[in-house]
């Protein structure tokens, strides 16, 4: 595909993308009326730059909005960011002069068309109709709708080209807001699960009457970020071993962690564990209780280790087990610095990655797939299959290293 023509001054900025001037009326021949209430207007800043902005004038009163800058285009990035920010004025500039009209006819604008998308997370967020993972999911939403476009949005003026341009900035320039010496690109499951987010604000939205219909709709399956579901991140029996024996910043972060590494529970459940919820039969002893997350009912046996790592049992009978536990983004802070000290350091650990760990070691363990889909209070067995593909990749991988020993020795 030819590459489109760089503008590099202002003027060129201006001609190339039809912008009109101060002086000029867009899309009317001279002399003409022009009935737009609203029109988008370019001029060119001392920088060398071009600022674009809205123009209106009501009863001899001239108003003007900006709505961005252009850049002298260098490379293909600031090319596309110059694309994007022209297309949303204009699509701004359509809002507006549609309210405008509305207002020349004695009519109220719609109020609802002018929510930035920012604000509307954060009234989600607020609103606190979702459960407290999802509304972590939904913080870095805002934070990477901020990293991708300075210049805030309207929900009524995003549309496929910019959902494209979202998506084209996680895959290949969104950076994990966990703050590290190096900088980390997010991971396709992150990409996957940010877009998942926004489909849902956006659906949201149109519940709220703030759009018709999601712009979500008109992009292909095969455009959408996809989970790549093999990716689970999972501890070694000689890892687990190497986190008991290291102190953790935070005791009670350290025992809900392994205790999940025992159980498979999620950090939902976890965290809303209740002592009360304790049962004893035959078997021994478990928590009777129903997943946060698939609502499915499940008895978590404890092993004589796990079991170890409850701690000591205070307060009323429906007290919180690991009562006082932190958010999940500063547990998963703690067990990165604790992880680190136990000399792990090639695995981006987090919460999750103990029930990934449990899945693998009870599979290691030669315990059907069946039982263990049980245990993890998996509805459908393909998703416990995930993790004996994993199994199976680590085996076929260890094979190979008699390649490296044998056939180097031949040499």
């Amino acid at each position: 595909m030819a590459k489109k023509k760089l503008f590099k001054t202002a003027k060129d900025l201006i001609k190339g993308y039809g912008l009109p001037e101060p002086s000029q009326k867009r899309g009317r021949k001279a002399g003409a009326s022009d009935n737009r209430k609203v029109t988008l207007r370019a001029r060119e800043l001392p920088s060398g730059n071009v600022q674009l902005y809205l123009y209106s004038s009501y009863k001899g009163k001239a108003t003007r909005f900006s709505v961005g800058v252009l850049n002298p285009e260098e490379d293909e990035a600031a090319k596309m960011r110059n694309t994007e920010i022209v297309r949303t004025a204009e699509a701004e500039a359509g809002i507006r002069n549609a309210d405008a009209i509305r207002q020349g006819h004695g009519l109220e604008p719609k109020k609802k068309r002018n929510v930035l998308l920012s604000d509307y997370i954060e009234h989600l967020i607020n609103a606190k109709t979702f459960s407290k993972q999802t509304n972590v999911s939904l913080e870095m939403l805002a934070y990477h709708v901020g990293e991708y476009r300075t210049t805030q949005i309207k929900i009524a003026v995003i549309d496929k080209p910019w959902l494209d341009g979202f998506i084209s900035y996680l895959r290949h320039d969104a950076i994990s807001r966990v703050t590290t010496k190096k900088h980390k690109q997010i991971t396709q499951n992150t990409q996957a699960r940010l877009f998942e987010m926004l489909d849902i604000v956006l659906a949201r939205a149109v519940t709220d009457g703030i759009i018709e219909k999601s712009p979500v709709g008109e992009l292909k399956g095969t455009e959408k970020p996809k989970y790549n579901k093999e990716a689970r991140e999972y501890l070694s029996i000689e890892e687990v071993e190497a986190l008991i024996n290291t102190r953790c910043t935070n005791e009670n972060v350290k025992r809900a962690f392994l205790f999940s590494v025992f159980t498979g529970l999620r950090w939902s459940d976890i965290t809303s564990l209740r002592w009360n919820e304790m049962r004893e039969d035959d078997n021994g002893k478990y928590f009777a209780i129903t997943m946060k997350k698939t609502k499915q009912q499940i008895r978590a046996y404890l092993s004589e280790v796990g079991a170890s790592f409850l701690p000591e049992r205070k307060g009323e009978a429906d007290a919180l087990v690991f009562d006082g536990m932190p958010n999940n983004t500063n547990t998963n802070k703690h067990l990165r610095s604790w992880a680190k000290d136990a000399g792990i350091t090639d695995k981006w650990i987090c919460f999750h990655v103990a029930r990934h760990t449990f899945a693998t070691m009870m599979l290691n363990s030669e315990v059907p797939l069946e039982m263990v889909a049980k245990m993890l209070g998996h509805a459908r067995l393909t998703t416990t299959e995930i993790y004996a593909k994993i199994l199976n990749r680590s085996i076929a991988v260890a094979t190979l290293k008699q390649d490296e020993i044998f056939l180097n020795r031949k040499k």
